[in-house]
């Protein structure tokens, strides 16, 4: 089994909700004998996709086609997925009352309001690092004051506006003691030129609240198509990178069911790399409706290297961990040293940090993670 195998299988397994016909296919699949289990775990781990597997292979009665002890490790996996994902409910649910004293009225994003807006048929599903969620720009500071008035603490003292350069989105992180989810507090819902045309006032315009929930706040079904699509593609490089999420193509394939793919691609400025993460989204579950025409010597182009990446995942993988090495040296450190030449908002930036033990600690240890 090919690593591209491995994603087709997972792909059309995790639409069996839609396509429940594709039970008797996966299963003879299983039963031929070709499927490598070491593998799909590897890759549906790797991910982030491994409970929504289970739940899937649960639902359409396939376990018993599973070895026993790799069901008892994914139903155990998945339960504590589940318990993971109900205290991050609960505690982005005791921030939104903390934060609704003080007269503010965060929006929550990426995976946490997936959680709230019942995205999934099961909460276990999703796996989630943080919590993300959009303040307005008057409440930044104010809704960072809250939190480390409440016993969170960040890397940094945060005690004026210029604590971020305008182009950068989000505060430091916050945690807490005892607490399970880092949070991160947005001013805007992304990133550099993204920013210009997806802000916070448009999903501000566009929340919606959460029935049977008292001020819970979370993007229209359209912008949080949009956000996934930013956040997987271009903010993290995805499309420059010819790099597939499966976790990132799951939720896109579950909000385009929800929303008008012309009005999404009407919103974004991106067409062409919007049109080709939707071909990804349609090419990696197998789908049947095809709502965007593909006929495009773009996309086609496109797909022809991303194909060609796929069957070279050694040397993919060689190569863009170079690429984002250098880019975190010179297009990261160094880059923000030479605006800071120009910028007294970025000297501040840099200041702040290069006197603050912890945020060297909080680097090495990431570099280390990342690289090492």
């Amino acid at each position: 089994m090919t690593y591209k195998e491995a994603l087709s299988f997972i792909g059309k397994s995790l639409t069996l909700g839609c396509y429940p016909e594709r039970t008797d296919e996966i299963r003879s699949v299983i039963r031929s004998g070709s499927v490598i289990w070491e593998m799909i775990v590897s890759v549906s781990t790797a991910h982030f996709v491994f409970p929504a597997l289970y739940l899937q292979f649960k639902r359409y009665n396939l376990l018993s086609e599973l070895p026993a002890d790799l069901v008892a490790y994914m139903e155990e996996f998945t339960d504590l997925n589940r318990q993971r994902n109900l205290q991050l409910i609960e505690q982005a649910t005791e921030l939104a009352a903390l934060l609704n004293l003080h007269g503010i009225s965060p929006v929550f994003l990426k995976g946490t309001a997936h959680l709230f807006d019942g995205l999934y048929d099961d909460i276990a599903e999703r796996m989630i690092g943080d919590i993300d969620f959009l303040a307005d720009e008057k409440d930044l500071l104010k809704a960072a004051n809250v939190l480390t008035n409440q016993g969170y603490l960040t890397p940094l003292q945060i005690n004026g506006a210029d604590i971020l350069p305008l182009d950068h989105h989000h505060l430091p992180h916050f945690t807490k003691k005892d607490e399970l989810a880092v949070v991160e507090i947005h001013r805007n819902p992304v990133g550099g030129k993204p920013a210009n045309w997806f802000t916070s006032e448009m999903v501000f315009a566009e929340r919606k609240s959460i029935p049977g929930v008292t001020n819970i706040f979370v993007p229209s079904d359209k912008h949080k198509f949009i956000h996934n699509f930013i956040h997987c593609q271009l903010s993290n490089s995805g499309h420059r990178r010819w790099h597939l999420s499966l976790r990132n193509f799951y939720d896109g394939y579950l909000l385009s069911k929800k929303v008008n793919a012309g009005e999404v691609l009407d919103a974004v400025e991106e067409k062409t790399k919007i049109r080709i993460f939707y071909y990804l989204i349609n090419r990696t579950f197998n789908l049947r409706e095809n709502t965007i025409d593909f006929e495009d010597v773009q996309v086609k182009r496109y797909i022809t290297i991303f194909d060609w990446w796929l069957e070279h995942t050694k040397l993919y993988d060689a190569y863009f961990q170079m690429v984002a090495f250098i880019h975190v040296i010179f297009g990261g450190y160094l880059g923000k040293i030479v605006k800071s030449v120009y910028s007294k908002t970025y000297r501040r930036y840099i200041w702040i940090r290069i006197k603050n033990p912890k945020w060297y600690k909080e680097h090495f240890l990431l570099l280390k993670k990342k690289f090492f």
